[in-house]
């Protein structure tokens, strides 16, 4: 079938489009403007197939590696299950169904009551994986910025998410009814039959609760979070250079843990890990999420009518990458450890280095204040190899 290139919102010749043109919208949402043929249904089927193959193996990699460890389960390890869980979710309502309706050839067949109940279902899952990886972000801020503050009751807030994403779901059931196209039944909208603006609103709503809202607490929290670490490099520079500077020699450096002042190596490290997951959130779901709302207020055009159905399986694809983020940052491999040391985030590799050295220096002056049968010369000895004197002296005033 040949393909309208500009049909507006408001067109009379509104046909029954989604990223049903790779089967549905990322937010749930149906955008009918026409119908697309510029994809082969085999290339659509594999692609998904693939997507979904990835993100079913994943997530449950991770549930298993999460739910079955022996170590103390962490706040952030909890919220990490939870973003596996929803995203095995999104995988099996959302692509392994979409691979369905594509054998099927759109037919629904389960009824209107079904139809209803298991879109509430499909933006169900959406919100809440997109709830949690904006809740791990503040989780993090709290950590790193607030070290001082009680931390967030995580257990509360992740029932909260996933019952705030159900009920803002529940329009859905309203939206989506049964209806026959074409000699079939099948699950449509009801905004042909309704002014623009009610299909205007819902993109809105679909875009806000599934994207931007998540997407606005993941930049204000990262951002934070960079500007903190960056706060405490420049304060212990200042204070290595006033060390430095200083000429009257300490006879005996005082009883300090100069790891006080800057973030553990192991909460860099899941900085960076929830860091990634946060980049890839964006990049998978703002290209797709910008085209909707261009689409939705103006008119669609042949470039558009291209790129969107590839954006919405990008969108959708973000739940198949997010468990090899984990995976990679927890490996025991010695190459994948090595390449995350050296490629993943310059500004932070340096910094999780200078941890790591003023760790040594705190482990120095724990050996001589825990070892009563060493000499005080030994002790100097140790201290001196493993820290210079110079991070030794104290700094008045630190973060």
């Amino acid at each position: 079938m040949s393909m309208e290139t500009a049909i507006t919102w408001g067109s009379p010749a509104q046909i029954n489009f989604s990223l049903d043109a790779w089967g549905m919208n990322s937010a749930g949402n149906v955008s009918e403007v026409f119908q697309l043929s510029l994809y082969d249904r085999r290339i659509r089927i594999t692609s998904t197939t693939v997507i979904f193959a990835l993100a079913l193996l994943g997530n449950l990699a991770v549930l298993h590696r999460t739910g079955c460890s022996k170590s103390r389960r962490r706040k952030i390890d909890l919220l990490l299950m939870n973003l596996a869980l929803a995203d095995l979710c999104v995988s099996i309502l959302t692509l392994l169904s979409h691979i369905i309706w594509e054998v099927l050839e759109d037919e629904w067949l389960a009824g209107d009551l079904a139809c209803g109940v298991f879109k509430v279902l499909q933006d169900f899952v959406l919100i809440a994986s997109s709830s949690i990886t904006a809740l791990i972000a503040l989780e993090r801020h709290q950590v790193i910025v607030n070290p001082l503050e009680p931390p967030l009751p995580t257990n509360i807030l992740t029932a909260i998410s996933w019952v705030s994403a159900f009920v803002l779901s529940i329009p859905q059931a309203f939206v989506y009814k049964l209806s026959v196209q074409g000699g079939r039944d099948k699950c449509l909208s009801t905004f042909g039959h309704l002014p623009t603006w009610h299909l205007q609103m819902y993109i809105i709503f679909g875009a806000i609760t599934v994207f931007f809202a998540p997407f606005c607490i993941l930049c204000v929290a990262y951002a934070r979070i960079l500007w903190a670490i960056w706060r405490k490099e420049q304060h212990i520079g200042n204070c290595e250079a006033s060390k430095n500077a200083e000429q009257k020699p300490r006879r005996r450096p005082p009883p300090i843990i100069a790891t006080s002042s800057s973030i553990p190596r192991a909460k860099v490290k899941t900085l960076k890990l929830t860091l990634v997951i946060a980049i890839l959130f964006t990049v998978c779901g703002l290209p797709y999420f910008i085209i909707e709302m261009k689409v939705a207020f103006g008119a669609i055009t042949e470039s558009d009518s291209k790129v969107f159905p590839v954006l919405g399986i990008l969108a959708l694809s973000n739940s198949a990458a997010n468990p090899y983020v984990y995976l990679f940052f927890k490996t025991n491999n010695a190459y994948l450890r090595r390449l995350e040391k050296n490629a993943c985030f310059a500004c932070l590799r340096d910094y999780r280095e200078n941890t790591f050295h003023r760790e040594l220096c705190a482990v120095g002056i724990r050996v001589e204040h825990s070892s009563p049968s060493t000499s005080e010369a030994d002790t100097a000895v140790h201290t001196v190899r493993l820290c210079p004197s110079s991070e030794l002296a104290p700094c008045d005033g630190s973060v």
